[in-house]
C-alpha cells in the first residue's frame, strides 16, 4: 500500500490483523483506517486504536443506512418466500438443520437453481 491509502474494514475475520493496521497508521505506512469491526465491542477506552488521530472506529453500525436496512428486508422476504415454496433458501448459515426430523418442510433445489 502507499502511504496515501486508507485501511478499510467492516468485517472481522482471521485475515484482519488490526494490530498490524495500527501499527501501519502509527508508523505513517499508510494514512489511516476506517474500522466498523473489532475483535473485542466494544474495546477498551485505552485501547491504542483509539488514541490515532487518522483512525475512526465506529460502533459496528457504519452498516446502517436505509438502503442496507432495505436490502435485508428484502433478502429476507426471498429466503422466506423461498421455503413457502418449498425451496431451500439461498444462503443457509446452519444448513445442518436440513436434515432434522422437525424440519416440517419438504425443501427441494434451491432457488439459485430456478
Amino acid at each position: 500500500m502507499t502511504q496515501a491509502a486508507i485501511n478499510l474494514n467492516w468485517t472481522f475475520s482471521e485475515r484482519s490483523n488490526l494490530e498490524k493496521a495500527c501499527k501501519a497508521v502509527e508508523e505513517g505506512w499508510i494514512a489511516g483506517a476506517g474500522l466498523d469491526v473489532l475483535p473485542q465491542e466494544p474495546p477498551e477506552m485505552n485501547d491504542p486504536l483509539l488514541a490515532q488521530e487518522s483512525v475512526i472506529v465506529t460502533p459496528h453500525a457504519a452498516f446502517s443506512s436505509k438502503e442496507s436496512v432495505l436490502e435485508l428486508q428484502m433478502t429476507a422476504a426471498r429466503q422466506v418466500a423461498c421455503v413457502l415454496c418449498g425451496k431451500k433458501p439461498e444462503d443457509i448459515v446452519n444448513p445442518e438443520v436440513l436434515e432434522s426430523p422437525r424440519l416440517r418442510a419438504s425443501l427441494t433445489a434451491g432457488a439459485e437453481e430456478g
